[in-house]
């Protein structure tokens, strides 16, 4: 939300010279009042890194063409499933194997071989703290190592009680599609957005009938605490997968969302005064119980 409001603020003089450009746009988000928490702020910042005495219109530009949201995914997979893929950056959580016909020391080394061989940048291998005798990731690194494939490889170790953790815990972030964009709440609570915006706390997520939506209920006394996050009939059917898991969200950023009349009952059409909204896009982090 800052982003479109710094871009109005910058505008008021197009002519002003910047010396330093990341320095001034965060002064301007503190004049604004807004959180920092944003992920696409530190993008906004980023773009501007190299650049050095230009003025505020040239800032305006490459705001406007900076990708705010970058996706992130983290894949999960067998070393069977990843053959034929590359990442930029591989984990691989090296448990140790215990050795029979069926699952040989070579036929190990291969394997490990073949999931070391995903990595495109970086290679980060996780094994448990203590003596590794008789280790077939050892001869795999030394094979990849010595074949020049990829000389990033970092060894970490991690005790041996973090293996036996009964729950893991990730993050998912929605995307838009999730979200009814127009939804009343949303129409409505446009004050609540923007006070979020400036104050960025966890969000409740509750149900009322057919509405499932995110609830903020650290606003003002001066605003109405209630939705700031609706899913729509795919968000619902994703979070109810993880209904009984530990569930805490909070926002993952804000967006512009343009006035569509087609999504807007008459009443609502009455009350929107602009030609766009906004919408926090959130973030979950979730506890599943490893059974």
């Amino acid at each position: 939300m800052h982003f479109i409001l710094e871009l109005a603020h910058l505008r008021k003089d197009l002519d002003l010279k910047v010396d330093n450009p990341t320095d001034h746009l965060e002064k301007v988000r503190l004049t604004l009042g807004y959180s920092d928490q944003d992920v696409a702020w530190k993008s906004l910042l980023a773009t501007l890194n190299n650049y050095k005495n230009i003025t505020q219109e040239e800032i305006c530009c490459l705001l406007e063409e900076a990708k705010t949201i970058r996706p992130e995914e983290v894949v999960l997979s067998t070393f069977h499933s990843a053959k034929g893929s590359e990442f930029s950056h591989v984990f691989v959580l090296e448990d140790g194997d215990k050795f029979d016909r069926n699952n040989s020391y070579e036929s190990c080394a291969r394997k490990l071989y073949v999931g070391f061989t995903r990595a495109k940048d970086s290679l980060s291998i996780l094994f448990k703290q203590g003596k590794r005798l008789n280790d077939p990731a050892l001869d795999a690194m030394s094979i990849l190592k010595n074949s020049g494939l990829n000389s990033g490889i970092s060894q970490i170790e991690i005790p041996t009680i973090s293996l036996n953790h009964q729950s893991i815990r990730y993050q998912l972030i929605l995307k838009p599609e999730d979200l009814n964009l127009s939804h009343r709440y949303i129409i409505r609570g446009q004050d609540r957005i923007d006070y979020y915006a400036c104050n960025w706390k966890d969000f409740i997520f509750k149900q009322e009938y057919s509405d499932w939506y995110f609830h903020c209920s650290h606003l003002n006394q001066n605003s109405k605490s209630g939705a700031i996050s609706v899913l729509s009939s795919k968000g619902k059917g994703m979070i109810q997968k993880h209904l009984n898991q530990n569930i805490t969200a909070k926002g993952y950023t804000i967006f512009q969302v343009d006035r569509d009349d087609d999504y807007l009952s008459p009443e609502l059409q009455k009350i929107y005064l602009g030609d766009y909204h906004y919408v926090v896009l959130p973030c979950l982090e979730i506890e599943e119980i490893i059974l």
